[in-house]
């Protein structure tokens, strides 16, 4: 504790006291340069989604965390919100399409992947293709 009682001390308090406004004033550029920074971070991310854009499978599998709550709403949603889809065995189709001599046709289908414009939302979505 420096008190200046000592003259050891009363040496030592401007040294201190230079010190700790060296530091103050360090801690406040460090402060404002991290402000700036998140401000370029911020503007860099509302120019990188001035429109949506589509993601690719190799992005989305590097990133799936990012993306796993995104691709579990629309599982979700295709299964008990819109019933779109049932999920069902290889085994109980084929049964399925015996039962009803129906043949069974395989669909080409794949995921759509986006980030919405200025929000940066991940959106995904299943599209199948049908041709009649």
């Amino acid at each position: 504790m420096l008190d200046g009682t000592s003259e050891d001390q009363s040496l030592w308090i401007g040294p201190v006291t230079s010190a700790i406004k060296m530091k103050a004033l360090v801690e406040e550029q460090l402060v404002e340069a991290q402000e700036l920074s998140d401000e370029k971070v911020q503007k860099n991310l509302e120019q990188e989604f001035l429109v949506t854009k589509t993601v690719g499978n190799v992005e989305v599998w590097a990133n799936l965390k990012d993306w796993e709550k995104s691709i579990r709403k629309e599982y979700d949603q295709l299964l008990t919100q819109k019933c779109a889809v049932r999920q069902i065995t290889k085994e109980h189709l084929r049964r399925m399409s015996s039962e009803r001599k129906l043949p069974i046709e395989l669909l080409p289908a794949k995921m759509v992947h986006t980030r919405k414009a200025y929000s940066g939302a991940y959106r995904s979505r299943a599209a199948v293709l049908c041709w009649h």
